[in-house]
């Protein structure tokens, strides 16, 4: 299951697919429904961020092996985001499907 977010910006198809195309690869590797939630904001207003700055965070929870991991990247480029965002997710479940089986 896939849900996405868009946050002050409009929706775009490319980064959708980009993300359904990073979920269908984990779900080759791993048993069980994985749950992902994804928001990607693009909030360019605050202090805190440069201009047309994206963040996205990445929640991937898979059933099976009770597992969940917790990701976020900002980046000026949304696309890098949110690679970067389910690199460091992956990597996550990663350790602990090796500690799990460990």
């Amino acid at each position: 299951m896939l849900q996405i977010t868009f946050r002050h910006m409009d929706s775009s198809e490319s980064l959708r697919a980009g993300a359904e195309e990073r979920l269908a690869r984990l779900q080759q590797h791993h048993e069980g429904a994985i749950r992902c939630r994804v928001v990607i904001d693009c909030a360019g207003t605050s202090e805190s961020r440069a201009p047309d700055q994206f963040t996205v965070h990445v929640d991937l929870s898979i059933g099976a092996e009770h597992a969940q991991a917790h990701a976020t990247s900002s980046h000026e480029d949304a696309g890098s985001a949110l690679r970067e965002a389910f690199s460091h997710a992956e990597r996550q479940l990663e350790v602990h499907h090796k500690r799990r089986t460990a």
